[in-house]
């Protein structure tokens, strides 16, 4: 899967995933291919708490840091 924001934070970056889905469905994994600075949606029990704790804090700070890494890891289009 390939996404590519038009709008917001991420705008500009190809994130790429690779989705897999076992036969029964109750545990999904997915994994980022392109390296993501965020919390990855749930704030409240976040993966990155570096990011999570930036965004609760200062969204300004939190918006750089993921412009550098799309800069830094990302495809762009």
């Amino acid at each position: 899967l390939t996404v590519c924001p038009q709008e917001g934070i991420y705008r500009g970056g190809v994130f790429k995933f690779s989705i897999s889905v076992p036969p029964e469905y109750n545990n999904v994994v997915i994994h980022g291919l392109s390296s993501l600075f965020t919390d990855l949606i749930d704030f409240d029990d976040a993966l990155n708490m570096q990011a999570a704790q930036l965004w609760s804090t200062n969204r300004e700070q939190f918006t750089h840091r993921a412009r550098e890494y799309i800069a830094k890891y990302c495809e762009r289009r």
